[in-house]
C-alpha cells in the first residue's frame, strides 16, 4: 500500500489523509505527522487532530502534543478537564513544568480536590525549585501513597532538613514491598536533587543510612 500511495499527488485532502493513516499504521510517525498537519491546514477536524496526537506521543514530541491538546480543549469543551490533564502531563514530560503549573492550577480551581493534579503540582514545584510551595500542596493530598512520602523526603532535603527527609524516606521504603524497585525510583530523581546541590554521593549515604 505504501508503494502505491507514495506516487499519488499530495494536493487532494483525502489522499493526504490516506497517506497519513498508512504511514501511521506502518509506524512511520514522522511522515504521518507531516500529512496529518497538512490535512489540518486544509480542514479543522477533531478526529484528525486525535490521530496526529497519537503520532506525536509515539515520537515523544511532547510540546507539540500539548499544543494539539490545547486546540482539542477548545474544539471539544465538554472534555476540557481531560485535555488539561493530558496537556499538563505532556508539558511535564517535555520539562516545561512552569507551563504545566498554569494548567494544573486551573484544574484545581475547577476541581479543588483533584488529587492527580495536586500531586503533579507538588512535583512541578520541586522541579522549579519551589520546595515551600511543594510542601503546601503536599499537605492537600488526602490519601498519602508511597510516592508521596518519597516526594516529601525530597522537599525536606531540598530545604536542608535532612532529619525530616530521612523520616519520610523511611516511610517510603516501608510502604514499598519491592525494595529494589523503590531504590530505582529514588535514583531516577537524582537529577532533580542535583539542582539543589545534592550529589550522588550524598544520595548513596542517605540510602545507606536507611539500610537499602
Amino acid at each position: 500500500a505504501l508503494k502505491y500511495i507514495e506516487h499519488l499527488p499530495d494536493q487532494d485532502y483525502h489522499i493526504m489523509l490516506l497517506k497519513a493513516v498508512c504511514y501511521s499504521q506502518a509506524n512511520l510517525s514522522a511522515q504521518a505527522i507531516k500529512f496529518y498537519e497538512d490535512c489540518l491546514k486544509e480542514k479543522n477536524n477533531l478526529k484528525v487532530k486525535k490521530q496526529l496526537l497519537n503520532c506525536l506521543k509515539k515520537s515523544h514530541m511532547w510540546t507539540k502534543a500539548a499544543d494539539i491538546l490545547k486546540e482539542l480543549a477548545i474544539d471539544d469543551p465538554k472534555n476540557e478537564i481531560k485535555y488539561l490533564h493530558q496537556q499538563a502531563e505532556y508539558l511535564i514530560k517535555g520539562n516545561k513544568e512552569s507551563e504545566a503549573l498554569d494548567l494544573l492550577y486551573k484544574i484545581i480551581y475547577l476541581q479543588p480536590n483533584d488529587q492527580q493534579s495536586i500531586r503533579a503540582i507538588v512535583w512541578c514545584n520541586l522541579k522549579i525549585r519551589e520546595p515551600q510551595k511543594a510542601l503546601r500542596y503536599w499537605d492537600k493530598i488526602s490519601e498519602k501513597k508511597a510516592e508521596d512520602w518519597l516526594n516529601k523526603g525530597h522537599i525536606h532535603w531540598a530545604m536542608l532538613q535532612e532529619g525530616e527527609a530521612f523520616t519520610c524516606y523511611n516511610k517510603y521504603f516501608e510502604l514499598m514491598p519491592d525494595k529494589d524497585k523503590a531504590k530505582s525510583l529514588f535514583l531516577e530523581d537524582a537529577l532533580m536533587l542535583a539542582a539543589y546541590g545534592i550529589d550522588r554521593t550524598s544520595i548513596s549515604l542517605m540510602l545507606q543510612a536507611i539500610g537499602v
